[in-house]
This record gives structure tokens, sequence and C-alpha cells, in this order.
């Protein structure tokens, strides 16, 4: 009996030491809820009350594919799940555009409104070269963000050359619960009859794709180059012969990243050229030097913006201009210090203008928190900025990950435009507020803001937000997670 109790026992401790099985998908969850109350002045003077409520939601499921004999997901052949919604509501003294317009129909303006910002099935490593998404989903370059519902596939070889391609239709307002975070600039849904901001549904429509050929897995060298074409119905009534759809956005660009001396200098050029304007309206050339704990940039930028073809900015004449920065940084004991300077040139028919500028700041590292100190100074072509900021966060109680911070701020800004002397302010802010973390994964925030200026005053901004992420799961191990708006 001594010796089958002992067997028992031995059984016992052997299945409690036995890894358990993981579970055959990995979830995520994010929530945050955001409460906003403060004031803005009208054209009638007027006060007018706002009382805003954001709520965020992210939805994950990850590594839905192949698993090693311990549960563990492998590299290749997963598949996941991702979206991310918003929901805003204003409940504030907030006029709709209705009321303001009078007989202008209410697109984009609402008490309430659910945004769907990206929801996409995507697969990772198919058959060791493949990844897709499938969806609607978010592209960010050098350049802009772009929003598309549709499919985006990019396939690697063995050469460190992979190909993408994407396409499907562009996030324009159309459907109602388009978000308006990542749509193009100046467009906007008004009942127009013409082009993409048409009345009827089937005239809002607007086809996108593009292709791209990009270097990967060289650590010196990295490069893209990419295409890419946005259409729309031209509306009605049209003139016989003239096409029923147009080109509203069309160009290609070029993004390069190199490392020279181990990493001690980093260069990196990008340019883009819109087709649809026909000019190069971007570029950007730049290189940073890190020498010990000394770091030195320098970077020129060409910027000629160009719009979507509907777009009301192209109404309005965009300037150029020429900007060259240096910057310097430096890290010493607990301290973080920087300084930069630029000198922005403008050029149009009636000459040439010039504004000049920097920034200085110092960050330390505090034994429960931080202190941070900023100031910037801008005079010239457009008119002359200032301002200066001193922030910091201290840790009253818990870890540096899980407890209570104390936050704190108080800045200067002022402004000044040399066309219209009139509009000036100088203005003084306070920011007081807490911050705790009671669990892994839980953030309760709130901030009182009090600003005082010419327009108004006082006035008085509270801030409260509820910030929630949990993983249910195991964590993979050797399988990376996508990013929530590349996937790959």
């Amino acid at each position: 009996m001594i010796y089958d109790a002992r067997r028992v026992r031995a059984l016992a401790l052997c299945l409690l030491l036995l890894p358990s099985l993981a579970r055959a998908y990995d979830f995520q969850v994010d929530s945050e809820t955001i409460g906003q109350a403060y004031q803005l002045r009208a054209a009638d003077d007027a006060l007018v009350n706002r009382r805003r409520l954001t709520q965020y939601l992210g939805l994950h499921v990850y590594n839905i594919g192949p698993h090693d004999e311990l549960g563990r997901p492998l590299p290749r052949n997963q598949i996941y799940l991702t979206t991310a919604m918003r929901f805003d509501a204003e409940m504030g003294d907030f006029s709709t555009l209705r009321e303001l317009a009078g007989r202008t129909p209410q697109r984009e303006v609402y008490a309430e409104k659910l945004d769907l910002l990206y929801a996409y099935l995507g697969g990772r490593d198919l058959l060791g070269f493949i990844d897709f998404q499938l969806g609607r989903q978010i592209l960010v370059d050098l350049y802009d963000w772009s929003s598309f519902d549709g499919l985006h596939v990019q396939a690697r070889t063995p050469f460190y050359l992979a190909a993408e391609a994407w396409g499907g239709l562009n996030v324009s307002g159309a459907s109602p619960i388009d978000s308006p975070v990542y749509r193009v600039d100046g467009t906007a849904l008004g009942g127009n009859p013409l082009g993409s901001l048409a009345a009827r549904q089937e005239e809002q429509l607007q086809p996108t794709f593009g292709l791209a050929a990009r270097l990967y897995g060289l650590r010196d060298l990295s490069a893209r180059f990419s295409y890419e074409r946005t259409m729309s119905a031209t509306g009605g009534p049209r003139q016989p012969g003239e096409p029923s759809w147009g080109v509203v956005d069309e160009h290609v660009g070029l993004t390069a990243r190199g490392r020279l001396f181990d990493g001690r200098i980093t260069p990196w050029f990008a340019f883009r050229y819109s087709l649809l304007a026909g000019r190069l309206d971007e570029i950007y050339a730049g290189a940073r030097a890190q020498i010990g704990r000394h770091g030195l940039s320098t970077e020129y930028v060409l910027a000629a913006p160009t719009f979507d073809g509907d777009s009301i900015w192209n109404v309005f004449a965009s300037q150029a201009f020429d900007d060259v920065r240096v910057s310097y940084d430096v890290s010493f004991w607990h301290v973080r210090a920087y300084a930069r300077a630029f000198v922005r040139l403008f050029f149009d028919d009636r000459g040439a203008a010039a504004s000049a500028g920097g920034w200085v700041g110092a960050r330390v590292e505090l034994g429960r928190g931080w202190a941070r100190v900023d100031g910037y100074y801008e005079d010239g072509y457009g008119g002359r900025r200032a301002g200066a900021e001193l922030s910091t966060r201290v840790r009253l109680w818990g870890n540096p990950l899980d407890g209570l911070f104390a936050e704190g701020r108080m800045s200067y800004s002022g402004f000044r435009d040399d066309l219209r002397p009139i509009d000036r302010a100088d203005s003084f802010g306070v920011q007081a507020g807490l911050r705790i973390s009671p669990v892994r994964g839980v953030v309760v925030h709130g901030l009182v803001e009090e600003n005082v200026n010419r327009l108004y005053t006082s006035q008085l901004r509270v801030l409260a937000m509820l910030d929630l992420s949990f993983w249910l799961g195991q964590r993979p191990v050797g399988a990376r997670r996508p990013q929530p708006w590349s996937g790959f």
C-alpha cells in the first residue's frame, strides 16, 4: 500500500509538472473611453459647451494556424483577424450642420457616429513567402495615410526583393461607418452633383489600386518604390464624349534608408511625384551621425503639396517651400538634451521670403519620475511664434508599470500674424492630472486644464480616460504579432 501510494503521488506530480497546452487562438481586447468637457467661443462671441464622449474598441485574434507539440504558434502559415472601431457622441450645445447651414444635408457633423477604423483578415508567411490582408485596412508611408476596403498582397522572393499589390474602394465617406480620420484632406459629402462628392451612392465609389517593390532582409539598406492611383465617377450631367470616370489621385514614390560604418551614419532619401499635377511635390533627404552619446542630424525638405482632385484645397494656392534643418542631441548622466534649428524659404511670383527658428529642450530622469523643459521660437514670413513648456510626471505609489502617477504642465504660447496684426494672442496654460494603473492592462487617467488668453479669461477643460488592454492566450515565442494597421 505504501508503494502504491508513492506511485500515485509521483504520477500526480508528473501530471502537474507537464506543460499545459495553450489555446488554439490568442485574443487581445483593447478598450479606451475618453470624456471631455470644455467651451468654445462662437462667432457671435457666445460660449458653446462641448461635452464629448469617445469610445475605442479593438478586437484581435492571432495565431489561427499550426502550433507545435507544446501549443506554441509556428512562424509560418498563421492567420489572424484584427478590428478597431470608434464611437463619438456629442452631448453639449454644438449645433448640427443642418441648423448652421439651413439647407445643407447633415453628412459631416453627427451627434452620434460609429466609425470602423479598420477590420481585416490577414495571413502571414503562407507557403513561406506570401502575406495578405483582406478587408478595411490602412496603408502608411512617409507621405500620407490611405484607407481602403479591399485586398493587399505581398510576396517575398529569395533575393531580398518583395512585391506588393493592392486594390479596392477608397474610404471616401460614402458608407455610414466610414471614418473621417483617414480620408484625404479637403473632401466632404455635401450633396455636390459632380465628382466623388456626388449625392448618389453609386457616384461616390472610388476604386483605388497600387503596386510596390521593396528590398527586405538587408541589414544596411532598405528601399521601397510605389505607384498608386485612385479614380471616381465624374457625375452628371455630362456632355457627349466626356468620360464617366476620372483620376483624382495618381503618384509614384521612392523611399530609401541606409546604414554606414556599423550604424554610426544613417542616410535617407525619399521623393514623391504627382502624375495628376505633373510635378515633384515632396523630397526628403538627410543623414544622422551617432558618435557615442552625441547625435547630429541634417535634413532637407522640399514640399509643394498636391491634393486629391476633388479636394477644396485645390481652390487655394498652396505655396511650395524649401526647408533645411539641423539638430543635435546628447545624453549624459540622467539627462537627454536637444537643440534644433531650421531655415525655410518660400518662392512665388512676388519673389522669395524666409523664416527661421529653433527648439531647445531637456529631460531629466528622476528616481520616481521625470521632468522636462522645452522652448521654441520662429520669426519671419508668416509671423512670429514662440512658446515654452515645463512638464513633469512623478510616481506616488506602486511600481513603474502599475501604480499611481501625478502629472503636471505649465505652458506659454504666443503668435502674431505678419499680414493681419490683429491675429495675435498670448496664452498661458496649466494642467494637472492623475494616472493610476491598479492592475496590469487597466489605466485610469484624469486631467484638468486651464488656459488664459486674450480671447478667454478662463478656458477650463476636463478630460477623463479609461484604457483597457488584455491579452488572452500564450505569449508567442518566435512568432511575432502583426502590427495593427500594417500586418506585415
